[in-house]
């Protein structure tokens, strides 16, 4: 039995795919395996495979498409490793010691549920490199309230965190809140998380098959998600805070100004009801002052520029 299972749900893009597996392929710690599992139309990814002609691949096409994060689920399911390394089709290893500083921060930390390292993003649209991180400082919060990654991703991307393997699964009602979900629910049963300062893996950004690019500035996929994941976990009272600054800058930006309006894209919320009407109550006020900030930044920045 491996001790590690890389996973990689692919769906089309051979291109990058081809990249994440030769860095899978080159890393020196060497007990792993990996699960790959074909979401495509077409053979290209299943041609690759082939092309490999490597034993440490275990290829899966799907005979229906599952989409994600059901594929990603798949995955996991065929792993047999005692740790999971999720590594996206577009992502990839930075050099071939990554993998097994992943296993060392979970072997050097028993009690531990998952790892996740420091990130470097490639911004394709940008042609750009930045790198993803966060201390202990700024993590020590949502060790306390994991809830709070619902007003922001401190983790990264999937790709960036080994854990150990367990019953917790991506939530496949979500496509946008996907992996802060899935941190939400490591966290609330173990906050043991180990911080990796060193970025080991490197994600992609701004590519055009991705499902980000259709998520981005869409109320039906954003004003849906964040109130679906306030309803599913219930965040304490010492951080309402956070979340009425978050949600009402959330409604400012797609102008949702009542409850009616709200349920047009979240019909489901029940739970929080009495929150987002104290929101929603806030809003003029937010909504007047948010507008004369901007018309003031707007003004100072014509007289800069002039």
């Amino acid at each position: 039995m491996p001790k590690v299972s890389i996973c990689i749900p692919a769906y089309n893009q051979p291109v990058y795919l081809r990249k994440t597996i030769e860095s899978a392929l080159m890393q020196d710690y060497t007990d792993y395996e990996i699960i790959l599992t074909d979401d495509s139309n077409n053979n290209d990814v299943k041609n690759l495979v082939v092309e490999f002609d490597s034993k440490k691949i275990t290829y899966f096409k799907n005979e229906k498409s599952l989409g994600s994060p059901a594929n990603w689920n798949f995955a996991v399911s065929k792993a047999k490793g005692e740790y999971i390394k999720i590594l996206h089709h577009d992502d990839f290893f930075n050099n071939k010691g990554s993998l097994g500083e992943f296993v060392k921060a979970l072997d050097d930390n028993k009690n531990a549920a998952f790892a996740f390292c420091q990130t470097t993003v490639f911004d394709e649209k940008k042609d750009s490199l930045r790198t993803h991180a966060v201390n202990e400082e700024q993590f020590k919060p949502i060790r306390k309230h994991p809830e709070l990654l619902i007003t922001g991703n401190r983790i990264g991307a999937p790709s960036a965190t080994i854990y150990k393997k367990q019953d917790v699964f991506f939530d496949e009602n979500l496509k946008w809140l996907v992996d802060t979900d899935f941190y939400i629910q490591l966290l609330q049963k173990n906050n043991k998380a180990v911080i990796i300062q060193k970025p080991l893996i490197t994600t992609t950004d701004g590519a055009i098959h991705q499902v980000t690019r259709f998520c981005l500035n869409n109320p039906e996929v954003e004003i849906k998600e964040y109130t679906y994941e306030l309803e599913k976990y219930s965040f304490p009272p010492i951080k309402e805070k956070e979340f009425t600054n978050f949600f009402l800058k959330l409604f400012f930006n797609y102008k949702i100004t009542s409850l009616k309006e709200l349920h047009v894209y979240a019909p489901f919320v029940k739970k929080q009801l009495p929150f987002f009407k104290k929101i929603l109550k806030q809003f003029p006020s937010y909504s007047k002052r948010t507008k004369l900030q901007n018309n003031i930044t707007a003004i100072f920045g014509r007289v800069f520029r002039s």
